[in-house]
């Protein structure tokens, strides 16, 4: 009878299927200054699971669209490419940083004022949706000081 047990519960671990466990953490949004109607936000992605993920969309209901970018410099020029979708690895986190991989959040319905809250929609392929509240940092702000262990790999 326990090796019986035993089987099965073997048998049950060897099965269990691998999953993300995505959090988005250190939401910030840049203020806008005047009527401009563009902005990005920034956040770091944790995936702490055993599966990798993939985001694949973002929302807000304060603009009409925000869109996933890249930005990668060559020959002292910067350029901003749209991507469809970023790849979060299990077990490793993604940086959303200015300089690098960043929202691009367009025709905003009303100026963004330092300290506002900003809800934002990330949408994972096996984690699903997950809500984060972004701050609206100054304009000169950067990012958190800190490493969060996320990775804030260059794209040249």
């Amino acid at each position: 009878m326990k090796a019986l047990i035993f089987a099965v519960i073997s048998t049950l671990s060897i099965a269990s299927p691998a999953f993300a466990e995505v959090t988005v953490n250190d939401a910030w949004v840049r203020a806008t200054p005047g009527s401009t109607k563009i902005t990005a936000a920034y956040a770091t992605i944790l995936n702490s699971g055993t599966a990798d993920d993939v985001l694949t969309g973002i929302r807000t209901a304060i603009a009409g669209m925000a869109h996933l970018h890249s930005s990668t410099g060559k020959d002292g020029v910067m350029r901003m490419e749209s991507i469809e979708t970023l790849p979060v690895p299990a077990g490793k986190g993604v940086a959303l940083t200015p300089g690098n991989y960043h929202v691009m959040i367009m025709d905003l319905k009303a100026p963004l004022k330092v300290g506002d809250e900003i809800p934002i929609i990330f949408t994972f392929e096996n984690q699903g949706d997950v809500s984060v509240t972004a701050i609206v940092m100054p304009l000169n702000y950067s990012g958190a000081s800190s490493d969060s262990g996320a990775d804030h790999h260059s794209h040249n």
